[in-house]
């Protein structure tokens, strides 16, 4: 991975240069509750998806169901970039299997697309709408741009801090843990980054949706919803899912 950085660092503190170069650009994910996402290109949970006519609602390759759209980056919006062919990410989540690690890309599908206004797309009335509760509760959102920091233990791998200067790199840096789009994941548990079924490659995290925010999910255990992207993007469908509980 290109964000590893040996460096040695001078007991009781730590090189900020360094710190700086393991940075990432993100998102906060800013919920408008009072606008319904009527449009399909922007960035939004719930409603309906960018989705390109001709292939039907997505489906879980598990258990045959529909699966439940949940939320939509567009990462032009945000300022961001989500690879230099594609801005849009789609994600859908199966509620009856209930994934929480992806090992072969069941029961979710999250996908990249170019979000092209002539493109037709799939007609509202052939939409697989979940009334069960279980979905995201319909609401555009907008972004604030930041600059994100992995936590004391991802960032002493990455710097090869001593204990004590670990400690010292957590008092002063953390990822971000409300919902977001790009930066580093907010573990809840122990750091489990994927590597992209397709390639074998490097993936970085794409977005990041915790329990108890403003559009209503409440993951198992009242946990965090992590979507991982193969670095290089290898294919559209080339993202992973972790799920952690508290």
């Amino acid at each position: 991975m290109g964000d590893i950085i040996r460096v040695n660092f001078n007991k009781g503190g730590f090189n900020e240069g360094a710190v700086e170069g393991i940075g990432r650009e993100a998102a906060l994910v800013k919920y408008n509750t009072h606008r319904l996402p009527r449009e399909r290109s922007i960035s939004k949970f719930g409603e309906l998806p960018y989705l390109p006519d001709g292939k039907g609602w997505p489906v879980c390759s598990s258990c045959g169901k529909p699966l439940t759209f949940i939320s939509q980056y567009n990462f032009t919006e945000a300022g961001l970039t989500l690879s230099k062919d594609y801005d849009l990410l789609t994600f859908y989540y199966c509620f009856d299997c209930k994934p929480w690690w992806d090992v072969a890309g069941r029961g979710f599908l999250a996908k990249a697309y170019y979000a092209d206004p002539l493109v037709k797309l799939l007609p509202e009335k052939l939409a697989a709408v979940d009334d069960s509760g279980r979905g995201p509760k319909a609401c555009e959102i907008d972004f604030k741009v930041f600059r994100d920091y992995p936590s004391a233990p991802e960032a002493a791998r990455l710097l090869v801090l001593e204990e004590e200067v670990e400690k010292h790199y957590g008092e002063k840096y953390s990822p971000e843990v409300r919902g977001k789009i790009g930066g580093w994941p907010a573990w809840h548990q122990l750091t489990d980054t994927p590597v992209c079924r397709h390639c074998g490659g490097a993936m970085r995290l794409a977005a990041q949706i915790p329990s108890g925010e403003a559009h209503g999910l409440d993951w198992d255990g009242h946990g965090c919803m992590y979507i991982f992207v193969c670095e290089e993007l290898c294919r559209r469908d080339a993202f992973s899912i972790v799920l952690q509980g508290e």
